[in-house]
């Protein structure tokens, strides 16, 4: 029997320290990976990078001055979780 495929829950404890990006690994058995937003000077958040549920939960931007980010949990059937709170 199926489930029907629900988003996961987002990434706690995201914060940004100097050029580094950290996050909680969401505690799901089903995690894949996680997707990087950050915010443009125009307003929107873009997608910039992805890391896998078996790499350290981190990521490094040399441009981190003033920027916001967010970060989602993905899961096995490639549903995004909400996005998490703005580390800044």
């Amino acid at each position: 029997m199926e489930r029907e495929a629900t988003a996961p829950q987002p990434p706690t404890h995201v914060k940004m320290s100097g050029n580094l990006l950290t996050w909680y690994a969401v505690r799901e058995g089903n995690i894949i990976g996680y997707r990087i937003y950050k915010k443009n000077p125009g307003g929107t958040f873009v997608h910039i990078g992805s890391v896998s549920e078996f790499e350290r939960k981190s990521f490094a931007d040399s441009d981190a001055s003033q920027a916001r980010y967010y970060v989602t949990a993905v899961n096995e059937s490639g549903k995004e979780s909400a996005p998490s709170s703005i580390a800044k």
